[in-house]
């Protein structure tokens, strides 16, 4: 192997020196490295790198086993070998020019196709490339085909060389042009032999190393022969060449000679293997008296010799040996020991053994050891064995299997070890791993909240300076009338008091991005809101020369909505808009009624968005991969936020596009209240529509752990003729459960200590007469499949996302309430 090693070494580095000197040729003009000799073909470069890729494939792939990285890097080197010789075919094949010839380099020598390779090179690397590849085949089918690909190659490389050195003897017009430069034809040849070697169990390969008379004969002939037919043929040219003779006399002198000379060969290795036959059996029949005489000795001494060696591996290990066509198992007390058995307390039977493993193991243990005998390999397995105390143990058994004359299975031999201890070691070793990877997680989790709190308060804060940037540049330029300087100051003024007013917010934006955020909902005039925040953009709109357009309906009811919130919400539309839309474009703001709805709508004559990205614009950190988001830049939040924010009202923000170039529309739709009183709250309008038929003397148990929360979930049931009862935690829940027996349970999975799934999982292993049947409806922030999921698997029977429809809840509640299993869940 180490041989095969350094042959397939010396031929990659022979082809990648060839083909690297032959490209510094080519760049730096050196025609000595080009072509070997003046006069002769040059190495094409495609050829040159050709050369280069398939050194390196033939070894990277040449032995089995090797790591993934090496493989996949020999692989692509050959299957570039192949695409290079299957161009080229496909250039000759259809008379195209596929622009590959020059390049590397150009080629100066006038030609039909400057900087092509020749069919036969192409041919060969297209062999060769498929030879490397098949040889990293795990298919036994796709093995064989490669001595014959590399025959092929070789033999295409042999006849390029015999003709150069028949060229070279004489200067017949027959060998004028070989299509294939010397070295090249040099190179590629040792590319085949390198091939054939690497293949150690080729029959090719097998035959030429074979000790047999086989073997003997191909290695002493072929050479012979081949030698002979270059001989005689340069002698036969050279006849011709000279005028002695024309080449009908020479081809009958060369069947002569070649008869006379094969002849004289295979006589000559006649007589020596039969010499040798004559040897090898007088030497055998020798050999066979003393082997008839020496054959038990041997075995009873190998078999002891190899037991005495096993036994001293290791201390305090047990011993055995199995006679598989008796099935007689003998055990040292060292190894009765190990199974809790005393010295002498094992039955001597391979039944025994096998009950005393345990029942999960068994048959994996079982199967290691038949494979062993029918494959007359070592068996190296670990099984748990049960002492007749009930005591568990690990225990690794290797052992050796022996064979007769026949090849057949006689004995096993082995050793068997306790490996308890080391067992708990690695269980040990894979807790701590398995500690340090969720620690890992956890920080990383950490780290990445962490990134994004801190753009979240770049966005926030580079908001309000647009404005203020914007009225400076206005100023400086002195271009503004009086009362126009004294609107850009006042603008000034309140974007710096904006931004004195984000800083102190800049808690809140925790709470947006998990979930918690409190809103401090009233009813406001959005034709205010929509007002002040266009006047604080038009700045910005106009350094792009942007015509910025209001339309604004004044008979557009109050809408409950928190003042900041919202500003901040639709300031990130108008930003946004603005951001992406170019010099000379025009934005247009709108505030309408829509179907109950207050809609702000904001229409840009910008970059417009891809169809595809259209879904997923308002992601956290989610930005559309073309040119036109790298131009922008951004860190992809501010959408995200507000959808979040306007979500949080009780509302929708959605977006349109007809593609790139054509501009966007978001609409951000509010809910209208139906009262001009409204209360601080969004729930007593919904409430108001509920019915309480269905309700009435039901008993609901709300587990919130916020007072507020349980006070409005409270009110909200009450009004619809339920008795109601809260808790603050999972432990007053499940007491209240099984004290009040309610026949729905609310609850809110995100309470500190114990949850709410610990909660319904308590509440599931009561009896039905105990409420363990009752319908249950989670409440949650968490609003992904992966949630519902747990939600559903842990005892709900509906998980629903907050902010919550109190109709929605309510009726949702009444549902569950109409099912066979609430009907039925305090049944005996």
């Amino acid at each position: 192997m180490n041989r095969t090693k350094r042959i397939v070494a010396a031929v990659g580095a022979f082809n990648v020196t060839a083909g690297v000197l032959a490209l510094i040729g080519w760049g730096f003009g050196i025609n000595a490295l080009k072509g070997v000799f003046p006069g002769l073909s040059a190495m094409k470069p495609n050829t040159a790198f050709g050369l280069i890729l398939g050194g390196v494939a033939l070894w990277l792939l040449h032995e089995n086993g090797q790591g993934k990285r090496r493989r996949q890097l020999g692989q692509a080197a050959a299957l570039l070998v192949v695409v290079i010789g299957a161009v080229t075919l496909t250039e000759y094949g259809s008379g195209l020019d596929l622009r590959i010839d020059e390049a590397l380099f150009a080629d100066d020598v006038p030609a039909l196709h400057p900087g092509r390779m020749g069919v036969n090179t192409a041919l060969s690397f297209c062999l060769l490339g498929l030879s490397f590849l098949l040889l990293d085949s795990g298919a036994k089918g796709g093995r064989r085909l490669v001595p014959g690909l590399a025959l092929a190659a070789g033999t295409i490389a042999f006849a390029s060389v015999a003709g150069y050195l028949l060229r070279i003897s004489v200067s017949h017009t027959m060998f004028s042009s070989t299509g294939m430069a010397v070295h090249t034809s040099v190179a590629l040849l040792l590319l085949s032999a390198g091939s054939l070697v690497s293949q150690s169990d080729a029959p090719l390969l097998k035959m030429w190393t074979s000790d047999t008379a086989g073997g003997w004969v191909v290695r002493r002939l072929l050479p012979a022969t081949i030698l002979i037919f270059v001989v005689l043929g340069g002698v036969m040219l050279a006849g011709i060449g000279a005028g002695w003779y024309d080449i009908a006399f020479g081809a009958g002198l060369l069947v002569i000679a070649g008869v006379v000379s094969f002849g004289a060969l295979i006589w000559w290795n006649a007589v020596r293997l039969d010499r040798a036959e004559i040897g090898r059996r007088a030497a055998e029949h020798e050999r066979g008296e003393a082997v008839v005489l020496l054959r038990d000795q041997a075995e009873m001494l190998r078999i002891s010799e190899e037991r005495r060696r096993l036994a001293s591996q290791a201390a305090n290990i047990g011993t055995f040996e199995w006679s598989i066509p008796t099935n007689e198992l003998f055990w040292s007390p060292e190894q009765a020991s190990l199974y809790g058995l005393p010295p002498g307390g094992f039955r001597q039977g391979y039944e025994h053994w096998r009950k005393a493993i345990h029942p999960e193991d068994r048959d994996r243990a079982e199967a290691a050891v038949l494979r062993a005998v029918l494959e007359c390999s070592d068996l190296n397995v670990e099984f748990r064995i049960v002492r007749p105390g009930g005591e568990l143990r690990w225990i690794a058994a290797r052992a050796r299997v022996f064979t007769g004359s026949d090849s057949a299975a006689l004995r096993m031999i082995g050793v068997n070890q306790d490996i308890t201890e080391r067992k708990r070691a690695e269980r040990e070793r894979d807790r701590l791993i398995e500690r340090e990877r969720v620690l890992r997680r956890e920080a990383e989790q950490a780290s990445r909240l962490k990134d994004e709190f801190v753009a979240t308060i770049s966005h926030e804060l580079r908001t309000p300076l647009t404005a203020v940037i914007g009225w400076t540049e206005l100023l400086l330029a002195g271009n503004l009338e009086p009362d126009r300087e004294r609107k850009a100051l006042e603008t000034i003024y309140r974007s710096a008091c904006s931004q004195a007013s984000m800083i102190e917010e800049l808690l809140d934006l925790s709470a947006i991005m998990s979930g918690r955020l409190q809103l401090e909902l009233k009813p406001r005039r959005l034709q205010d809101l929509v007002t002040q925040v266009v006047d604080l953009m038009r700045p910005a709109a106009a350094s792009k020369r942007i015509r910025l357009m209001l339309d604004v309906d004044p008979s557009v009811p109050r809408v409950p909505y928190d003042d900041n919130r919202m500003r901040q919400a639709f300031w990130n539309l108008l930003s946004n808009a603005i951001k992406f839309t170019s010099q000379n474009g025009s934005i247009t703001v709108r505030l309408v009624t829509v179907e109950g709805f207050a809609q702000i709508q904001v229409t840009d004559t910008g970059v417009g968005i891809e169809p595809e990205f259209l879904p997923f614009v308002f992601d956290r950190f989610r930005q559309e991969d073309s040119s036109t988001t790298r131009k922008y830049g951004g860190l992809g939040i501010g959408l995200a936020v507000t959808k979040h924010l306007i979500e949080q009202h009780g509302g929708t923000v959605s977006v349109y596009s007809l593609g790139p170039g054509k501009g966007a529309t978001f609409i951000l739709s509010l809910p209208i209240s139906r009262s001009a009183s409204v209360p601080d709250t969004t729930i007593a309008p919904v409430v108001a529509n509920v019915s309480i038929s269905e309700l009435h003397d039901i008993r609901v148990l709300v587990v919130v752990d916020d007072l507020n929360t349980c006070d409005l979930l409270s009110s909200v049931f009450k009004r619809c003729g339920a008795e109601v009862q809260t808790a603050l935690s999972s432990r007053e829940g499940l007491e209240g459960v099984m004290r009040w027996q309610p026949q729905i349970l609310i609850a809110d999975t995100g309470m500190p200590g114990e949850d709410a799934y610990s909660l319904i999982r308590k509440v599931r292993t009561l009896a039905p007469s105990r409420g363990g049947n009752m319908p249950a409806i989670a409440l949650t922030a968490y609003a992904s499949e992966e949630d519902r999921m747990r939600a559903l698997k842990a005892g709900f029977q509906l998980h629903m996302t907050k902010p919550f429809n109190a109709n929605d809840l309510v009726h949702a509640a009444m549902k569950l309430l109409r099912s066979p299993r609430a009907k039925s869940a305090f049944a005996e």
